[in-house]
C-alpha cells in the first residue's frame, strides 16, 4: 500500500481509472484530472488516504477473485495422464497470496508499517486465525502458510512430502496431524476459512463491497493506484 512519499508538483497519480497531475503542492495540494477539474486536498496525508482507499479496494477486488475461482474450481480434475486429483497445490498457493493480502489491509488500518511478509500472516494469524476455531495451535498458521505455502511453493514449487493437500471435504478442521508426522490441509476447509476472514476483515474496517462480498469487479469501477514520479 501507499507509504509517505516526497511528492512535488508535477507527479502523476492513477486514481480509480483516472489519472491526475499534482499541480499545485504547497500549503494545499491540488490535483487536476486532465480536463481543468481540480480537486482540492489539505495535506499529504489526505492524498495518500486516497491512493491507500484506492489500492484497498482494488486489494479486496483481488481477493474476491481468488476466493471465488478457488470455490469454483476446487473439484476440478487433472487429466488421468497427469496423475489424476484436484488443482490443490494450486489452488493453495493463491489462497496464501490471499491471505498475504489481506494481512497487508489489516497492517494499513492499523497505521502499522511493516516491510517484512511474515508480519501480515502474524496479523492474521493473532486477530482471526488464533480467534477461530479451524485446528491451528501458536504459531501453526503463520509456520505452515508462510514458510510452506507462501515462501515455498512459490519460490522453489515444491514442499516436503509430509505436507500433504486433502481433497476430503468431510473434516471441519484445515489442518491435522497424523502419528507418523504427516500434516494435511484440508481444501475446501481452507476455503471456507479464508472467506470468513476475508468477510469478517470487509467487516471490521468498513471495507466497501457494493452490497456483496464476492461483487463483480468489473461492476466496481475501482483501480490498482500507480505513483509516477516525474524526474
Amino acid at each position: 500500500m501507499s507509504k509517505k512519499n516526497n511528492f512535488k508538483k508535477g507527479d502523476s497519480v492513477l486514481y480509480s481509472k483516472k489519472r491526475y497531475t499534482i499541480v499545485n503542492y504547497s500549503k494545499n495540494i491540488e490535483i487536476d484530472d486532465g480536463t481543468g477539474n481540480i480537486t482540492s486536498l489539505n495535506s499529504e496525508e489526505d492524498l495518500i488516504k486516497m491512493m491507500t482507499d484506492s489500492e484497498i479496494k482494488f486489494a479486496r477486488e483481488s481477493i474476491e477473485e481468488i476466493l471465488i475461482l478457488a470455490d469454483k474450481t476446487k473439484t476440478m480434475k487433472k487429466d488421468d495422464t497427469k496423475g489424476g486429483g484436484n488443482y490443490g497445490t494450486s489452488l493453495t498457493i493463491l489462497i496464501a497470496c490471499a491471505f498475504d493480502a489481506m494481512g497487508r489491509i489489516g497492517l494499513d488500518k492499523n497505521n502499522k508499517e511493516s516491510d517484512k511478509n511474515k508480519d501480515r500472516f502474524q496479523f492474521i494469524q493473532e486477530e482471526y486465525v488464533n480467534k477461530g476455531n479451524y485446528g491451528f495451535t501458536n504459531d501453526e498458521f503463520v509456520d505452515i502458510f508462510y514458510t510452506i505455502y507462501r515462501c515455498g511453493l512459490v519460490h522453489s514449487g515444491t514442499i516436503d512430502p509430509n505436507n500433504v493437500i486433502s481433497s476430503d471435504n468431510n473434516v471441519t478442521n484445515v489442518i491435522t496431524h497424523d502419528a507418523k508426522g504427516v500434516t494435511k490441509i484440508y481444501l475446501d476447509a481452507l476455503i471456507k476459512m479464508a472467506t470468513s476472514i476475508f468477510k469478517k476483515i470487509c467487516t471490521d474496517y468498513n471495507i466497501s463491497n457494493n452490497g456483496s462480498i464476492f461483487s463483480n469487479p468489473s461492476e466496481t469501477g475501482d483501480t490498482q493506484t500507480i505513483i509516477t514520479q516525474t524526474h
